[in-house]
């Protein structure tokens, strides 16, 4: 069954080429109308891209995984990381400031982000998760990632749904992905902030958007943090974990 998923995750891989391959840009067709192309097209490969990279971080991590499997494993990551690579590329051929170079905190295209999963965090910082991400395989490789680290997740698959959830339960930390249908996620976090008396969860923004100003206009809608797909996932573990969510957590309980 491993091989299988390894194969498939290969699979969607070659399909990302294909599409690069088949959706260059002219360099003659210069301006606005390019740029505005190349950050869609960068945000489009950015979301199948990001499962891919999540799920081969999990085949790296089984107990049983036989040598043929890892080094199957080896090459999903090195292609998936060459792929985001080519996205970047893409981004800076639109002149477009990245989000990381606006938040260096947040590097969320580190050298290896596959195989950067940290040691498991002790329990004592276990969280409760809402996860909002409309992409199935995202959402399944996440939930389980975060899962394993002792997390309780509920995941949501819409923004009418997530609000919903997020107004009946107090979960520690909001997941959410920028795009989603019925709702995005800046006005998930807008609504969810101007309810009055409701408990607000760290709120961490996930978007196929790399650019600067789609990073400032998620942390100005209420969005404490923004990672860019992929996901370092070694971040966004840390950052759940880290100290700095156990205090917001801590002071938004005594409000």
């Amino acid at each position: 069954m491993s091989t299988e998923v390894s194969a498939a995750l290969l699979a969607k891989i070659a399909r990302i080429e294909d599409e690069l391959a088949r959706l260059q840009v002219s360099q003659q067709d210069d301006g606005p109308r390019q740029d505005a192309f190349l950050a869609q097209l960068a945000h489009e490969l950015r979301n199948p891209l990001a499962p891919i990279i999540m799920a081969s971080g999990m085949l790296a991590k089984l107990p049983d995984a036989t040598p043929e499997l890892l080094k199957l494993q080896a090459i999903i990551a090195r292609q998936a990381q060459h792929l985001s690579g080519v996205l970047d590329q893409l981004q800076d051929t639109a002149r477009l400031p990245r989000a990381n170079a606006a938040n260096p905190a947040n590097p969320a295209n580190a050298a290896n982000p596959a195989n950067a999963l940290p040691p498991r965090q002790p329990l004592a910082s276990a969280r409760r998760i809402l996860l909002i991400e409309d992409n199935r395989d995202a959402s399944d490789t996440l939930r389980m990632l975060l899962a394993a680290e002792g997390h309780a997740v509920t995941a949501a698959f819409d923004g009418i749904a997530g609000l919903g959830l997020a107004r009946t339960h107090a979960f520690d930390v909001l997941v959410c992905d920028i795009g989603l249908p019925g709702m995005d996620g800046l006005e998930l976090i807008g609504q969810l902030r101007r309810s009055l008396g409701m408990h607000i969860p760290f709120a961490i923004a996930i978007s196929g958007f790399g650019r600067a100003a789609d990073r400032e206009r998620a942390i100005g809608a209420g969005f404490g943090h923004y990672f860019v797909k992929p996901v370092d996932i070694a971040a966004l573990l840390a950052l759940v974990a880290s100290e700095a969510v156990t205090g917001f957590i801590a002071v938004s309980q005594r409000r």
